[in-house]
């Protein structure tokens, strides 16, 4: 089981310290890890690092994070990352990767509720031997991947069809895909057809 109580200090701190002029929170779940993001850079001198550390509170909202004080969901300034580091620790699991990106702080964290070997025999299971072989102990978006680079012309319910899973869960793996620079999309919809890009090139 993931440490909830940590997890819940990740969710306040986002509630917290979001800059409620921008985007909405936003949660991606994969596989085998989570992100979370709201919008709002860190205060002026402090970084990713210092978080960690023992620091001054400051709230970017503070009539909501007086609210959660005074209802007990969090019990001092400061402590949050502090207490999301020993929830994380007690299961077992790496301390989440929290980094400045897009306009805001996004918080990366692992799960560890699913088998990803079993995942990987069951994708096998489905794409045949040659298939199951190199996807054994992949995330979906790995399978994925691979899928593409074999058949660059498969479409979307095809890759519905191989892996088992959601439409909507396997757009979400192409249009991360995308984003990290790893295929793009030649053509139309229908008919086009996708390019594993090279990164090797400048």
């Amino acid at each position: 089981m993931e440490p909830e109580e940590a997890l819940r200090e990740i969710l306040y701190n986002a509630i917290i310290h979001k800059d409620y002029t921008g985007a909405h929170i936003q949660m991606r779940v994969w596989d085998d890890y989570c992100e979370i993001w709201n919008e709002g850079e860190l205060p002026v001198g402090f970084t990713p690092e210092t978080l960690l550390q023992q620091h001054a509170s400051r709230p970017r909202n503070r009539n909501i994070a007086n609210a959660f004080f005074k209802a007990g969901f969090i019990d001092a300034w400061g402590r949050g990352y502090k207490k999301i580091r020993e929830g994380f620790e007690g299961a077992g699991l790496p301390m989440p990767k929290i980094e400045s990106a897009y306009g805001g702080v996004k918080v990366t964290f692992k799960r560890n509720n699913v088998n990803s070997t079993q995942i990987g025999g069951q994708i096998g299971g489905q794409t045949g031997g040659q298939t199951g072989g190199q996807t054994g102990g992949q995330t979906t978006i790995d399978i994925v991947y691979e899928l593409i680079k074999k058949n660059p012309k498969i479409t979307r319910a095809e890759l519905v069809k191989e892996t088992g899973k959601a439409s909507s869960y396997i757009q979400r793996c192409i249009e991360t895909l995308k984003r990290d620079s790893l295929i793009r999309r030649a053509g139309a919809d229908f008919g086009g057809h996708w390019v594993i890009v090279d990164r090797t090139k400048k």
